[in-house]
């Protein structure tokens, strides 16, 4: 076996590892690059927020939030900018805030918490958020 085959079956073992990992954690999971791309959103995130994954992929990172409809505790919707996403798009990072979404004509009330994936050198790569019901 060649080491750039056996390179490429690591990476495989690794992204296949995550996938699972992601599909077995009981909060919703969004991980988007620095594209723009939403990269991986688990199973979860369809039992919390009654939206299904494919509608979620089917749109842009920006947009998976606004999919959500956040609304702050006062039942206001939250800008975009300042959702747990856009906020790890910037390099920030925030800590389990709670908003309402709505779910199957009720409300719902759920914590996210986004943060920045970077490189060696500190580059934001991409993002994470997770979500739980509450």
């Amino acid at each position: 076996m060649t080491d750039a085959v056996s390179k490429r079956q690591r990476t495989e073992l690794l992204h296949s590892e995550f996938a699972a990992l992601l599909d077995l954690v009981p909060s919703g999971v969004i991980v988007a690059d620095s594209a723009d791309r939403l990269v991986k959103v688990n199973k979860s995130i369809e039992r919390i927020t009654g939206i299904g994954r494919a509608r979620f992929l089917a749109s842009g990172a920006s947009e998976a939030m606004s999919v959500l409809r956040l609304r702050d505790s006062n039942g206001e919707p939250v800008p975009a900018e300042h959702t747990p996403l856009a906020c790890a798009q910037r390099g920030e990072i925030t800590n389990w805030i709670e908003y309402l979404i709505g779910r199957r004509g009720e409300d719902v009330h759920i914590r996210a918490s986004g943060r920045p994936l970077r490189d060696a050198e500190g580059n934001v790569l991409g993002v994470l958020v997770v979500i739980e019901e509450i």
